[in-house]
């Protein structure tokens, strides 16, 4: 016989199946919302010191996960080595992307050693180039699988219009990367788990090495170095408004260098206030929004 976990009376057997506690047996929600408020705080600053000071964050040099960015001031930024100034976008994604990566890294590590011997190399480090090293996640010969924990949402919008060019170069680097070690590559896997979603929505996206992409994307990077040293950059921080901004504003709140101000006052070495159309397409629109509120669509 089943008994109520609050007041030890009986309990129906049937209702036990559904709650050990009398409907009449529930406490009262207790509020004490300014000690609730009062501990939310000192979580968030608990998880963001830590998320600030982790390994990820704490990387100076430039990887395989960035180097496929479209905004080549952001790169520049990374390169010069500016301090990050972004801190206002919510790091619980990235917290649970690197929980996960850790725990399939631990998952595989286990299974190996105490079932069989798959053959799966995990977290190797990869010597990309002089500037760029990083870690490829699981190495199955002749094939590089990258771990990607989108939300839901997310993955529904990569697989009804593809997956971004930024993670498609990022596989491409580490494949040159494994080239460069002497492994076999034949296909950049992307492994893509929703962390909102179930297993069974695992998809994958396959794509073959293509190390043309790789030496265009470490190509570009360096052109971007070469950019700061002619601009002199350290010395005259008011000329990063010459390294080109990504044309898409949105993009601008989750960037580690952007600064919210006046995008008037342009890009220096404190961050950017993201990409600002210039004058002369800002007012032909206000003149074309003018003049459809004055006389309409015709």
């Amino acid at each position: 016989m089943a008994e109520c976990l609050a007041c030890g009376g009986r309990l129906d057997d049937t209702l036990a199946q559904v709650s050990l506690v009398h409907a009449s047996c529930f406490r009262p929600v207790i509020e004490r919302e300014p000690e609730n408020e009062a501990a939310r705080k000192q979580i968030l600053e608990v998880v963001r010191y830590a998320d600030d000071n982790s390994t990820r964050s704490l990387q100076k040099t430039l990887g395989p996960s960035e180097i496929g960015h479209t905004c080549d001031r952001r790169i520049g930024y990374g390169l010069a080595g500016i301090r990050e100034v972004n801190f206002r976008s919510d790091p619980f994604a990235a917290i649970a992307g690197t929980a996960l990566h850790g725990w399939m890294e631990r998952a595989i590590e286990k299974y190996q050693r105490e079932v069989r011997d798959l053959g799966w190399q995990s977290e190797l480090e990869l010597h990309v180039d002089d500037l760029v090293t990083g870690h490829t996640d699981v190495y199955v010969e002749p094939d590089v699988w990258d771990w990607k924990f989108p939300s839901s949402a997310v993955l529904k919008e990569y697989r009804e219009n593809g997956v971004p060019s930024i993670y498609q170069v990022q596989g491409q680097l580490y494949g040159y990367g494994h080239r460069k070690a002497g492994r076999p590559v034949r296909d950049i896997v992307l492994i893509f788990t929703p962390r909102d979603g179930r297993l069974r929505d695992m998809w994958f996206w396959r794509e073959p090495y293509d190390q043309d992409i790789a030496t265009r994307a470490l190509e570009r990077m360096y052109s971007i170095a070469y950019k700061l040293i002619e601009l002199d950059i350290h010395n005259h921080p008011e000329r990063w408004d010459q390294i080109p901004a990504l044309a898409e504003r949105k993009n601008c709140w989750y960037c580690p260098f952007f600064v919210e101000r006046d995008a008037e006052l342009k890009a220096d070495g404190t961050g950017c206030p993201g990409y600002s159309e210039p004058a002369a397409i800002r007012t032909q629109k206000a003149k074309e929004a003018y003049e459809k509120r004055l006389y309409g669509d015709n």
